[in-house]
């Protein structure tokens, strides 16, 4: 299936550029999977819980942003650079550990040939953006308790990638300017942290060895919060709130679980009292969740890896419902990646603990454990837009985009939301 048959029109003037005044007062576009879009219901989020089967077991990525937007100087040029922080890097076999002391982290960078007189590097400029996420704060109120994960995820089942095989102070990075971004390159980032480009894995990605290694507080104090590049503004004071989810938790994104913003505690009191059961999982977003389809095909298309996390308590409602026959409700597309990667078809169960993923739902590509879904109106030519399109079907699914359309719907990350049902 080609890659250009998700593609659809979408006025400039329908990008949401800003949260709504209030969260939770986004519109809601309420399908069903047996109906044509044309028989959509169009209201709004205070809605939402009569639309879902009292017994539906509701799942939410808990995940937290991290301020992971920062800037650095070149400390041969001068010139300034921007880094969005994705994942610590795994640790190759060659290492700085694994190097004699005294060793450099890689070759030394070679500068740009450039005609005599001109500067040896401009400086950064605050519209040259990198590719940040397409679909960052202390955190919100709790939300409803039930089936909330420990604070500390059990450890990884077998064969399953944990992220303690990541190093600390080696961090991936999609950078702005790459080709100035040289491997051996010294970077001078705020609060005394210095950073030394070790790999360049492809395209805008960099791999930078940071010493000290950062922790969250240097991010939270020295980064800013990484807004989607179609918004076209610098973040605001509000963003810290908004591009959040009332009850993230664990912190390690680089991009919003989007679907989740548009709740607010009473909105998640309401579906627990009207009995819909309330579970969680947490996947860090990635490069793999915004990286765009660049393939012809979009079977050629490769995800990268991101870790996820399924409590036993998720496990247990979500193994339960689906015995019984109840919906599973993912809401947004990390919450259908983390349930479809972890569930063990023959078995019947999720495998509960840490693991990593680089699933790549599309059309063709069955789901085995979401039967329901909430999610937000995506980007064209996305994974994202694959994913709902592998659940709603991709003809149906551009024809409720259509409809979106011609009813003035928000799109993206600050849009309005969708509701896809089996009734």
């Amino acid at each position: 299936m080609q890659t250009s048959l998700f593609s659809f029109n979408l006025p400039e003037h329908l990008i949401a550029r800003h949260p709504p005044a209030r969260r939770g007062a986004s519109r809601l576009m309420v399908l069903s999977r047996r109906t044509a879009p044309e028989d959509a219901v169009h209201t709004r989020m205070d809605e939402l819980p009569r639309f879902i089967r009292p017994g539906t077991v509701m799942v939410f990525n808990d995940t937290r942003v991290r301020k992971s937007r920062l800037f650095a100087r070149n400390t041969r040029t001068g010139a300034e650079g921007e880094f969005l922080f994705l994942q610590p890097a795994e640790e190759p076999e060659d290492s700085p550990a694994a190097r004699p002391a005294g060793q450099p982290a890689g070759p030394p960078e070679q500068p740009a040939a450039r005609p005599a007189g001109q500067p040896a590097g401009p400086r950064g400029r605050p519209d040259e953006r990198i590719a940040e996420p397409a679909e960052t704060l202390p955190p919100g109120p709790p939300a409803a308790s039930q089936g909330r994960p420990p604070a500390q995820p059990p450890g990884p089942p077998a064969g399953r990638s944990p992220a303690s095989s990541r190093m600390p102070g080696r961090w991936e990075c999609i950078v702005n300017k790459a080709k100035r971004k040289r491997i051996g390159g010294q970077w001078r980032f705020p609060g005394g942290v210095s950073g030394t480009i070790v790999s360049a894995p492809a395209g805008d990605r960099r791999v930078i060895l940071l010493d000290p290694p950062p922790d969250e507080r240097w991010f939270e104090t020295h980064g800013r919060i990484p807004l989607p590049p179609y918004m076209r503004r610098p973040d605001e004071p509000e963003d810290a709130e908004r591009y959040q989810t009332v009850y993230a938790r664990h912190t390690g994104s680089a991009a919003a679980p989007t679907a989740g913003l548009h709740f607010t505690p009473e909105l998640m009191d309401r579906l627990t009292a009207a009995g819909i059961r309330i579970a969680w999982v947490t996947l860090q977003v990635g490069l793999g969740t915004f990286a765009p389809v660049r393939s012809e095909l979009i079977t050629d298309h490769r995800m990268h890896a991101e870790v996820y996390s399924i409590p036993p308590a998720t496990a247990a409602l979500v193994e339960s419902a689906k015995k019984e026959g109840r919906p599973v409700l993912a809401v947004g597309t990390t919450s259908v990646r983390s349930l479809e990667a972890a569930w063990s078809a023959g078995a019947g169960r999720l495998q509960t603990g840490e693991g990593s993923t680089s699933l790549f739902i599309h059309p063709g590509r069955p789901l085995n454990v979401v039967n329901a879904l909430f999610t937000n109106f995506h980007t064209p030519r996305s994974s994202l837009l694959m994913l709902v399109s592998a659940f709603y079907g991709r003809e149906k699914l551009l024809n409720a985009y259509r409809i979106a359309v011609e009813n003035q719907y928000r799109f993206f990350s600050y849009g309005d939301a969708m509701l896809i049902i089996e009734d």
